[in-house]
Parts: C-alpha cells; sequence; structure tokens
C-alpha cells in the first residue's frame, strides 16, 4: 500500500481498491487458518460428534451434547450396553434425552447403596476405558490404568510384556477390552494378568464412572425387543398384554407362576435364563441337589472319572454341592451350564436339566 501517496489515498476509488484488497486479504488468511481450526476441533471428537464441522465443538456451549458424549464415554461407545442399563429401546446416543432431575432423590438413595456393598468386580463396568469407534482417542482410564502399569514395569515395553504375558510391540499399542458380563458367552478372563491387574483398578474407582448390570434392561432390550420389535403393541399381541410402554415389565427373579402371566411370558423366562443370561447372576435352590447329583452320575459313571477332572476327592457324588458362585472356567463350569440349559443322555436319552422352580436370578 506505500506506493499509494497519501493524496491518492482520499479518492474514493483508492479506498474502495484498499478496502477490497484488504478484505479479501482476510478472506484469504481465514481460508488458511480454518483447516487448522478444524483440526483441533477434530482431536476432541468421537463417534458421537465425527461427522459435525464445527469450528467449536458443540459440547462446549450446548449441555445436552456434553450429557451425550459424556455417556458414550462412559459406556465406551457401546449402546447395548447404556440400553440395558438405561432401559432403553435405543442404543443411539445421539438420541438419548437428559436427565431432568425428577429422580434425584432415587439416585442419591443408590449411591448410599452402592457404598454400603462389596459388589464383585463382574457387577459392573468402568466408564471411559475403550473407543473401539473413535480409536485413535485415549480414554482417561486407560490412561490411568497405562500409567499405572508403566511404573511397575519403569517404563519398559518388553518388562511389561513379561508381567502381562502380553506382546505389545510399543506402549501405543496397549489397549483394555471394556467388558460386558451379561450375555453368557462373555466370561472374566482368569488367565490373563493384564485382566486381573484391571479388576484391581477397577475396584478403586468412582462409583460416578461404573455403570452396573441389569439383567432385567438386557432381558428386554436384547432377548424381548429382538423377538418382538421394538414396538410395544408387538409385544402386547403376542403375549395378550396390554402394557403402554416397556418400563411396566419385569424381570421376575423367580419362574412366574402367576395367572396374570401367559404361557408364552412363563416360556420367555426359562428360556431367556437357561441359554441366554449370563450364569454369573443365576442360582438354584439346594432343592434340586437330587437332580444334579443324578446328573453328575449319568455323564461320569464313576466318582473317580469325575474327581480326575475337578480336580477333587469326593467319596460319592452326594457330597457335591450346588455352585452359588460359578468359577470362569472348566469343566465344573461345563458341566454346570449343561445343566442349566438341559443335558441329554447320549445312550438313554433322558434329559437332564435344573427343575426351572429351582432357578432364580441374583
Amino acid at each position: 500500500m506505500s506506493i499509494i501517496s497519501t493524496i491518492g489515498r482520499n479518492d474514493l476509488r483508492v479506498k474502495l481498491l484498499i478496502w477490497s484488497i484488504t478484505i479479501l486479504l482476510i478472506i484469504g488468511g481465514a481460508t488458511m487458518v480454518y483447516p487448522f481450526i478444524l483440526m483441533i476441533s477434530g482431536s476432541s471428537k468421537s463417534n458421537f460428534d465425527v461427522a459435525e464441522t464445527r469450528m467449536i465443538p458443540k459440547f462446549l456451549t450446548d449441555d445436552t451434547a456434553l450429557y451425550r458424549k459424556s455417556v458414550e464415554g462412559l459406556f465406551n461407545e457401546f449402546g447395548e450396553a447404556m440400553q440395558s442399563t438405561y432401559d432403553r429401546s435405543s442404543g443411539v446416543f445421539r438420541l438419548l434425552p437428559p436427565p431432568d432431575g425428577s429422580q434425584q432423590k432415587l439416585a442419591d438413595v443408590w449411591g448410599e447403596f452402592l457404598k454400603e456393598q462389596n459388589y464383585p468386580f463382574y457387577y459392573y463396568g468402568l466408564g471411559f476405558v475403550e473407543t473401539p469407534y473413535s480409536r485413535m482417542s485415549q480414554p482417561l482410564m486407560l490412561r490411568k490404568f497405562k500409567h499405572i502399569l508403566y511404573e511397575k514395569s519403569h517404563g519398559d515395553i518388553h518388562e511389561l510384556n513379561k508381567l502381562l504375558g502380553t506382546e505389545y510391540a510399543s506402549w501405543s499399542d496397549f489397549r483394555q477390552r471394556r467388558a460386558f458380563y451379561l450375555n453368557r458367552r462373555e466370561m472374566p478372563n482368569a488367565f490373563s494378568n493384564q485382566e486381573k491387574l484391571f479388576w484391581k483398578f477397577k475396584a478403586q474407582q468412582p462409583q460416578m464412572i461404573r455403570f452396573y448390570f441389569s439383567p432385567e434392561g438386557y432381558y428386554k432390550t436384547a432377548y424381548l425387543q429382538a423377538q418382538y420389535s421394538k414396538k410395544i403393541i408387538n409385544y402386547n399381541k403376542a403375549h395378550g398384554t396390554s402394557y403402554k410402554n416397556w418400563s411396566e415389565i419385569t424381570l421376575p427373579a423367580r419362574y412366574p407362576t402367576g395367572k396374570q402371566y401367559s404361557e408364552l411370558q412363563r416360556h420367555d423366562w426359562e428360556d431367556f435364563v437357561r441359554s441366554i443370561l449370563n450364569l454369573l447372576w443365576i442360582r438354584v435352590d439346594k432343592s434340586a441337589s437330587k437332580q444334579y447329583h443324578a446328573y453328575l452320575k449319568a455323564k461320569y459313571g464313576k466318582i473317580a472319572n469325575l474327581n480326575r477332572l475337578y480336580g477333587t476327592d469326593y467319596k460319592s457324588y452326594n457330597e457335591i454341592p450346588l455352585i452359588k458362585r460359578v468359577k470362569f472356567f472348566g469343566t465344573a463350569l461345563i458341566d454346570w451350564t449343561a445343566f442349566i440349559r438341559g443335558w441329554r443322555d447320549p445312550l438313554t436319552g433322558k434329559l437332564y436339566q435344573a427343575p426351572r422352580s429351582s432357578l432364580y436370578i441374583t
């Protein structure tokens, strides 16, 4: 601009030229800076807001967006866990309504109740551990757990691998899988040193970043809605009921025998307990002891055969107690699973299984 004289700048056309050049330079500078701002904004995104192209992330200015993004992190981007815990038909975090505060007193009582309990690690999950969709993220609790292991192994990845029995190539490869112990296929891995250390770490974390598994929520979202769709009207047609919404349906702790239950509802309960729900949540009354002993005898014949596989020294089948808390692996777990689901003797064709009246959900 220095080539334009001071007198010349007073001309209207020159002023317009100067302003035009200045505006163009500002626009040009903005187009250069804009991608960098988007890149910085994008570094804070997760699967919840990855599709947004905003210079200022929405969760910084919108409490609802912040709530949904936080809940996504709490459930480790796993919509099914959120569905069953919050008893919702949808597992989409973007559709989750924020709480209105009407149940704050109940939430406070729930928090006090949990402080009095000493539930094992498989009753709850820990949030901010895994981001399977926004994979470049390093969640808060993963970083904390990694830091503990970093100190244990003196920052040496080879020492870490010896400690955990793993084969991580570098610290950036370290991962911790989230847990969801409601489906029968998923059991705690008692052979993993990393898992054992994580269980201890998880138990030391505050309640606010835990979520407690709900067999009832899982029954509705993963079992009933998978068969009868998410429309309550379809469930009502099949069962002859008149529920207004899914929240009115409950999962009885024991086999439903009342007149208010239809045969199909009883079938649903029994099928879910025998085949779907994780055995960590299922118990069997002492009244089923005879059936259990008869089943084991039919399967193994001589007690010595069972002792060899179980690593026990029972003198007779009558000494074997019913399992209160299942082991995470082994022959006993396989047999217990078959007893609850039902085992048919290949020689006689006789079916052995826990009577439905003896089953209950804890």
